[in-house]
């Protein structure tokens, strides 16, 4: 990646390297606390002091991430917070600013600065020779500010999201576990504790049909025109595939490996063979199955020796009340628009990301100019 009229620099030239002050902490010795505590892929634990505050950008020193970024390998750390020595800790000096230089990294080829056969590991001085294309300091600004406007709304809709489903939540938890607005005459005892007058107790088995998903052989980790179709696995989507196994509404969780997380989805989808698919046996249900089933413990389910393992058998036999037919579809009605917003967000989310992906190279390379735009 490079430009007919920016330098092209040593990335070491750019920046203020802070390496020194960073301070490992041993699990056993860190003390919880409000403090991000960062390592190499993002935040692995909250302490309650903190070493650096103000905008910083992190670079990953070792992992296997290096080498396949599942996660960025340069992120940007903000306010009060903790590293340790598994992630680099710079920002941009007067020649350089930090977000452009995040962004250069999220797509610069570093494959040729690591070292360790079995563990890649990015020294500091490797780290300090990558070549950055290197606009003036204020297009550099300008260009960060571009796709930074478009980071920061996606991190608003995720935000958003996260309001959203504690929303839907906090109904479901009012209607359904604390049953606001009916009378203790109203309730009878029952093997979970009261209940109102007239539900039951029933196990999820009688409410769902589970499968279990399928292997898929044709993966890619990008959306392309081929590969449309979300490929689900234990903790959420893993991938792109070209067929569908489901169309409408599922409830997907981890069967093996993952355990734990839930999620819903719609549209065409392929659930691989390591997650469980719950379809709700009545549709109106759907809702009030889904955050049901994320109030189970279901990590606690497991039956494997050498990986985690959910069966079929434990998730059917799982209790759970059963209300009303009436405050069931009321429920799925008040919170089907809270999840229609959450997935219009989210697709607005992935059309923002492919917009900052297409303009990224074309900005930094000086192909398209921020006035332009």
């Amino acid at each position: 990646m490079g430009s007919k009229t920016w330098p092209v620099r040593p990335l070491g030239e750019l920046v203020e390297n802070h390496d020194a002050l960073r301070v490992p902490i041993k699990g056993a010795d860190r003390r919880p606390g409000p403090f991000p505590y960062y390592g190499a892929s993002g935040v692995i634990d909250h302490v309650d002091e903190y070493i650096f505050d103000g905008e910083y950008l992190l670079v990953a020193e070792d992992g296997e991430n290096l080498r396949t970024r599942n996660t960025p390998v340069a992120f940007l750390a903000r306010g009060k917070f903790w590293v340790n020595n598994h992630a680099h800790i710079i920002r941009g000096n007067c020649e350089g600013d930090t977000r452009y230089l995040m962004y250069f990294l999220s797509s610069a080829d570093i494959s040729g600065f690591l070292t360790g056969s079995t563990m890649p590991k990015l020294t500091q001085r490797a780290m300090h020779r990558i070549p950055v294309v290197a606009p003036p300091l204020d297009e550099q600004r300008r260009i960060a500010a571009v796709l930074g406007a478009l980071d920061d709304k996606i991190e608003l809709n995720r935000k958003m999201n996260r309001t959203l489903e504690d929303m839907a939540q906090a109904i479901f938890k009012s209607w359904f576990i604390d049953f606001d607005g009916v009378p203790p005459s109203e309730l009878v005892d029952s093997e979970l504790g009261p209940i109102p007058r007239g539900w039951q107790v029933g196990l999820f088995g009688d409410l769902v049909k589970v499968a279990s998903g399928k292997r898929q052989t044709v993966r890619s980790d990008v959306k392309d025109d081929a590969n449309t179709v979300p490929l689900l696995g234990g903790a959420g989507q893993i991938g792109w595939t070209t067929e569908s196994l489901f169309s409408a509404p599922i409830i997907v969780t981890g069967r093996v490996g993952t355990l734990g997380v839930v999620s819903y989805w719609s549209g065409l989808t392929w659930p691989s063979d390591n997650v469980l698919v719950v379809l709700p046996k009545n549709e109106s249900m759907f809702n009030y199955i889904y955050e049901s089933l994320r109030r189970i413990d279901l990590a606690n389910l497991n039956r494997g020796s050498t990986q985690p393992l959910l069966t079929q058998r434990d998730l059917k036999i799982q209790k759970l009340i059963v209300p009303s037919i009436d405050l069931a579809l009321r429920y799925g009605d008040v919170s089907s628009v809270v999840f229609a917003k959450i997935k219009m967000n989210d697709e607005q989310s992935s059309i923002l990301a492919a917009i900052r992906d297409t303009l990224l190279p074309k900005l930094i390379s000086g192909e398209i100019r921020v006035p332009e735009l």
